[in-house]
């Protein structure tokens, strides 16, 4: 069947973590290891984070709509394109290309298990409360249920902006493929109002990526009282990063200093980046090389 292991991770990207001391001969690999760093196995990129089908949107007439897999793939092969030929020899992106570069960091962030997971769990709840609400409306009288019906919400929103039981259970079953397109598109926006750095940075083993590898973070986040503490673009300290291979990372943030390409050869810079995309991960974080670092592990 067409296009049918889907990554959502793109081979692309991953091939970036090769480990460069590949036997000779041998199929390139990266180094993919547990959370918990315990487990270290090499694993070719077309391999690893893939699901059956996880973009597919299946029409009722049993056909299968490859719309969002076809423009993730137009996303994947455009930045191979620009990793090749322009981020890698620090050439300046053309307006275009910088929309496109801010597209593919928030599809990174988007397309993830770990996204669809986190909305699978909010619309999950939101489900089950809509179906024991619907329970508690069968089982009620018909002058129960008229009088139910007289009921106003106490929203000032009108009712054609509430979403119904059926598209509610959408959500909670296929959240990516009722909203990814939508969430995409708002961060690009945001993106596109911040400032983007590209940082390169020759340390060895580099930057590390993971199976969620675009990261939002607040620095001062730890200062605020633990109901305040989620991530928002709106918010003017966070920084949003994306290791683009081991030598480089894109920084997205309101910090008009950190714009365009900057070498920043700091030790301190690349573990505390690390760190940041170790902790975000799922299950695995990716080394070009059988290495890890005590540092990626602190949890503060």
């Amino acid at each position: 069947m067409s296009h049918r292991k889907q990554h959502w991770i793109p081979q692309s990207y991953l091939s970036a973590w090769c480990d460069p001391d590949k036997p000779e001969n041998h199929e390139p690999y990266v180094w993919k290891f547990s959370k918990d760093g315990r487990t270290a196995k090499h694993k070719a990129p077309k391999n690893i984070f893939w699901e059956n089908n996880m973009y597919t949107i299946h029409r009722s007439n049993g056909k299968r709509d490859l719309t969002l897999e076809h423009g993730l793939q137009g996303l994947e092969d455009f930045f191979a394109r620009l990793h090749r030929n322009k981020l890698r020899n620090r050439i300046e992106l053309a307006p275009e290309e910088k929309v496109l570069l801010l597209l593919f960091v928030a599809a990174m962030k988007v397309r993830t298990t770990s996204q669809r997971d986190h909305m699978q769990s909010q619309w999950g709840d939101a489900l089950k409360k809509m179906d024991s609400l619907a329970e508690q409306i069968s089982e009620m009288t018909n002058e129960e249920k008229a009088k139910f019906a007289t009921m106003q919400p106490l929203s000032s929103s009108s009712s054609s902006e509430s979403l119904s039981h059926r598209q509610v259970r959408n959500l909670a079953t296929k959240p990516l493929q009722h909203t990814m397109f939508t969430m995409i598109m708002k961060q690009t926006d945001l993106f596109s109002q911040m400032y983007m750095a590209i940082i390169g940075a020759n340390i060895s083993p580099g930057f590390i990526t993971s199976d969620s590898p675009c990261v939002w973070f607040d620095p001062e986040g730890y200062k605020r009282p633990r109901f305040y503490r989620s991530v928002g673009l709106a918010n003017k300290k966070v920084e949003v990063t994306l290791p683009v291979f081991p030598e480089q990372a894109i920084l997205i943030s309101w910090n008009k200093k950190y714009d365009g390409y900057i070498e920043l050869n700091s030790e301190q810079f690349v573990e505390d980046l690390n760190n940041r995309t170790w902790f975000q991960c799922k299950e695995h974080f990716i080394v070009n090389k059988n290495i890890k670092k005590d540092i990626w592990f602190d949890p503060f």
